[in-house]
């Protein structure tokens, strides 16, 4: 909420002016509804993702981070990376990619 207020500032509105402008709704309390829906959303997929993971017994070890980023960055090192995301949110990433990969490689299509 920081955030939107602060640029409301920075440009000189009152906040639920600049909610309206910048993200079409009416208040702080409508963001926060809309923002409520949006993170329950993002955790049902999260789950089942997770679901699908566990299932398959798909994992993401030392290997699997090597694989990606030497295939999708050429790089060998990614030290760097995980340095600035955290090693955490990178393996997650790289679930999430490798699962969705894994429903498409297995779909049947009717």
């Amino acid at each position: 909420m920081n955030y939107y207020k602060n640029s409301a500032n920075q440009y000189g509105m009152e906040v639920d002016a600049f909610l309206a402008a910048s993200v079409g709704v009416a208040n702080l309390e409508e963001l926060m509804a809309l923002s409520t829906e949006q993170v329950i959303e993002a955790a049902n997929f999260t789950m089942v993702l997770q679901a699908i993971a566990e299932d398959a017994e798909i994992v993401i070890g030392e290997e699997e981070m090597t694989k990606y980023f030497l295939v999708n960055a050429g790089m060998n090192d990614y030290s760097a990376v995980i340095e600035q995301y955290g090693v955490a949110y990178i393996k997650s990433s790289i679930l999430q990619e490798n699962i969705l990969v894994f429903i498409t490689d297995n779909a049947e299509l009717e």
